[in-house]
């Protein structure tokens, strides 16, 4: 039992280290021991892994919401009586309080994030954080077991659904601004805006008169994807000022395309993220004939963007014909006149293709030949 190994303590944050051998870095070449881990170098090549793992969302997470210990660091000493201890699980958070401390000494923060005083108080804070400190004899390994049983088998991550939703309160009903939320909860301003403006597609059919019965959270993933695509964001009218799709039409046709059908035993056309890939193809070209086969239940969505591949495939003759050309075109004299039988027998080959292909598209019609018989 691992909790009997951890002990509670107060460690100055200049005493913790970052762990050169984190099992985040999966390109570690040798392993760094355990004497050579505080080296200024050592912890600067560190640091420079770690920061690409998302350090800066959790940066502005803290100069936001000040240190939350909801989980606390793990730590262990990296030489018995030595007084200096390695991060085993936290070392983002590590690396964050550190960066925090940097930008605060060094006048770098923002008088609109954290006034002076706050920044005074945030400092002061974390100058010591309570830890657990690892006792055990497992040191070699504890770091993997450790973050195995928080990733594998620890806390379950939020839902998109519910992500969004807080966004969605932290911005409508909280006030605060895109990059404000994602500082406050430790995820970039693109995610807040990706979460936020798929959110208002949902809502509005939650809203929607004749389909919030419909509606579920369970789809916001299906808005999320069809916000990301150009083509659909522009077929349903968004509006960037509103934040909201216009075109009334075509967001019941998406309404009917995910949504559960009540009169065809709750079945339903669309239901995987990936559908909507196929849904855009419908969009760009135009085919509101394949669209709407699908919603009759004619033919599965899959199906229908199968038909528009063979539909383009058969109109792509000019293109391969203009490609034959060039190609023919660009083929040097000298080279053809060195192996003038070869030439001449690849020639023959190629007029009689393009003399078959000329008599099947010169041939009449059945249609034509009964009417010059008539």
């Amino acid at each position: 039992m691992y909790d009997q190994d951890l002990l509670e303590m107060n460690i100055s944050l200049d005493k913790i280290y970052l762990d050169p051998n984190n099992p985040r870095f999966t390109n570690l070449k040798s392993k760094i021991p355990d004497k050579r881990a505080h080296e200024e170098q050592v912890q600067k090549n560190t640091d420079v892994s770690i920061q690409k793992e998302g350090v800066e969302e959790l940066v502005g997470s803290i100069i936001q919401n000040g240190f939350l210990p909801l989980d606390r660091i793990v730590i262990r000493e990296l030489e018995i009586g030595s007084g200096r201890y390695v991060a085993v699980e936290g070392n983002r958070r590590v690396a964050a309080l550190k960066t925090v401390e940097k930008r605060i000494s060094g006048a770098l923060i923002e008088e609109s994030d954290l006034n002076e005083e706050g920044q005074e108080l945030l400092l002061e804070s974390i100058q010591s954080i309570k830890c657990l400190v690892y006792t055990g004899a497992q040191s070699n390994d504890i770091a993997w077991i450790l973050q195995g049983i928080r990733h594998i088998s620890g806390i379950r991550d939020w839902s998109p659904a519910q992500r969004a939703e807080l966004v969605s309160r932290e911005i409508d009903e909280g006030g605060l601004k895109s990059r404000q939320v994602g500082q406050k909860l430790g995820i970039s301003t693109q995610a807040v805006n990706r979460l936020y403006n798929a959110n208002r597609g949902l809502q509005q059919m939650l809203s929607d008169e004749d389909y919030s019965s419909r509606a579920k959270k369970e789809y916001f993933t299906l808005f999320e994807e069809a916000h990301r695509r150009p083509n659909i964001r522009n077929w349903l009218g968004w509006n960037e000022a509103s934040k909201n799709y216009e075109n009334i039409d075509n967001l019941q046709t998406f309404y009917e395309l995910v949504g559960e059908d009540p009169e065809n035993g709750s079945k339903r056309r669309i239901h995987d993220p990936r559908q909507i890939g196929a849904l855009e193809q419908l969009v760009k070209n135009n085919r509101t004939d394949l669209i709407d086969s699908v919603l009759q239940y004619a033919m599965p969505i899959d199906e229908a963007k199968g038909r528009l591949d063979e539909s383009s495939a058969k109109h792509d003759w000019k293109a391969e014909i203009q490609r034959a050309t060039k190609a023919l075109e660009s083929l040097p004299a000298t080279m053809l006149m060195s192996q003038p039988k070869d030439v001449s027998s690849s020639l023959q080959s190629l007029a009689d293709v393009i003399a078959s292909l000329l008599a099947a598209v010169s041939a009449p019609k059945q249609g034509d030949s009964a009417s010059e018989t008539s």
